[in-house]
């Protein structure tokens, strides 16, 4: 029987560890209130990453407290503006903490408005 490469296991380490720091990158985490402005982990209700940075936009995924979706599209100003003072980009959702869709619209270049949202009232 062929005994294993020595170092094998630990090569088999370096990669994996590297790959999983590889995936990290872009995934910029912070907690924001109830209004959504950042604030500390303890008094979040939301935590928000950054799921990539293209050209002018910010890609986000804003998650409740339990996990489930609040919010996935993209924004044009700071990932740390607050959420009253952000300009949507592109296609927006929105859900229901039960990770139901709550709201879908699509935003132009400029954050403004481009057509009409559409809401779901299943809760």
């Amino acid at each position: 029987m062929k005994r294993p490469i020595p170092y094998f296991n630990l090569l088999l380490t370096v990669i994996l560890a590297t790959l999983s720091s590889l995936a990290s990158i872009g995934q910029e985490k912070a907690y924001l209130n109830v209004i959504q402005e950042v604030t500390e982990e303890k008094f979040a209700y939301y935590t928000q990453i950054l799921l990539r940075y293209s050209g002018d936009a910010h890609c986000l995924r804003i998650t409740f407290g339990n996990g489930a979706v609040f919010f996935k599209g993209c924004i044009s100003n700071s990932i740390y503006e607050a959420g009253k003072n952000r300009k949507h980009l592109g296609l927006c959702k929105w859900y229901y903490k039960n990770g139901n869709l709550k709201q879908i619209a699509s935003y132009n270049s400029m954050g403004k408005l481009d057509g009409k949202a559409t809401s779901c009232h299943v809760i």
